[in-house]
């Protein structure tokens, strides 16, 4: 069952359907693809419309492009494809929730107004989402016309041609606010991470280990070989209740620990850029040091009393231990892995085949 996720009361959705065979050909419909649109309504559903899906030329699309209304009440909504082959009813169906319209407020109600950070460069408007501005003294207010991507980051761009209030005259330069879309496939909470990661899991930023767990479901939807994109028409989140969920949600934790592991080593080795590091407790590579302190582990390295007299570069503390942690990470990975693809018995499991050469001969009886 696919989800199309939240909605805006007055969007716009696009009801489509492939029908095609295993050689790729269209399929003969005893009567055009129907798409009935219904509202959860305690355990029963209520209907809200139905609508008949326009057939492509070359009759292996069914589409239509459906207005919301904006009367709709909030919650959940099905919609249930019916297509008839050969006498036979077969169904689809797809769900998605109503919300009110999107809207994006920027308020101030300080003395000094902040219009974000100030930006170098600009995307061309082809880049650009399309949306109504209403401004009302200090608050602009974005709608947008159509529902936002899954997985993408949007950025607000204030120009200088807005004029500050406070100086009556346009702004000095250009400024950007940014925020990011859902993140999805999600089989993991950031809990989890934080269940393997201990206390080196407060070194990151809560966006970062959302994108971690969206880059490892995604590797686990590509291999299991499915539609990794939430934003295209085949893509279905992995159910509840099939064998692969469970090991997934495992696979998506070690996966995304491992990564944000990753990350932390460039965030150590360059500690000294602003770019990379913001945040102060992480500990930063020093030459003479021993010992460091990261999280919950303090690890300090063993003197050796043998001298030698060729000097070998070693690999800083930090970085060593960093990696150990990863190491061990990739084995509980391994098994997981195996275990989403359904091969975690391997080296266990009886032979399913055997070949043998033709050519070999069997060797003649040794009995006396």
């Amino acid at each position: 069952m696919k989800d199309l996720g939240v909605l805006n009361s007055d969007s716009t959705i696009l009801l489509e359907i492939l029908t095609k065979d295993a050689s790729g050909n269209a399929i003969d419909m005893d009567q055009p693809v129907i798409a009935r649109i219904e509202r959860q309504n305690g355990d029963g559903v209520v209907a809200v419309d139905s609508v008949t899906l326009n057939t492509s030329e070359d009759r292996l699309i069914h589409s239509y492009s459906y207005a919301l209304s904006s009367s709709l009440e909030k919650g959940k909504y099905y919609i249930t494809y019916q297509v008839s082959i050969n006498n036979q009813v077969y169904h689809k169906v797809e769900t998605f929730q109503i919300q009110e319209a999107v809207t994006e407020e920027i308020v101030d109600n300080s003395d000094s107004v902040s219009y974000g950070d100030k930006l170098k460069h600009v995307m061309p408007s082809d880049f650009q989402t399309p949306s109504t501005l209403e401004v009302d003294g200090k608050k602009l207010i974005i709608r947008l016309e159509e529902p936002l991507n899954m997985n993408h980051t949007y950025q607000v761009i204030i120009t200088d041609e807005l004029v500050s209030e406070q100086s009556q005259s346009p702004i000095d330069g250009t400024y950007g606010i940014h925020f990011t879309s859902e993140y999805s496939p999600i089989y993991a909470t950031p809990l989890e991470v934080k269940s393997i990661l201990k206390n080196v899991f407060f070194y990151f930023e809560i966006e970062e280990v959302y994108q971690a767990l969206r880059n490892a479901a995604q590797k686990a939807h590509q291999l299991l070989r499915m539609a990794a994109d939430p934003n295209e028409t085949e893509f279905e989140l992995i159910e509840t209740d099939e064998s692969t969920y469970f090991p997934a949600g495992k696979f998506t934790a070690y996966q995304a620990s491992i990564q944000l592991l990753n990350q932390l080593v460039i965030k150590m080795v360059y500690a000294n850029s602003q770019d990379y590091l913001d945040n102060d407790d992480v500990s930063i590579i020093q030459e003479g040091v021993d010992s460091f302190t990261l999280g919950d582990l303090t690890v300090s390295k063993k003197s050796s009393t043998s001298d030698s007299s060729t000097s070998v570069e070693e690999e800083p503390l930090e970085v060593s231990v960093i990696q150990r942690l990863i190491r061990s990470y990739q084995e509980e990975l391994k098994f997981w892995t195996d275990a989403l693809m359904g091969r975690n018995a391997r080296g266990y499991a009886n032979a399913i085949t055997a070949t043998s050469k033709g050519s070999v001969t069997v060797p003649g009886s040794r009995d006396i």
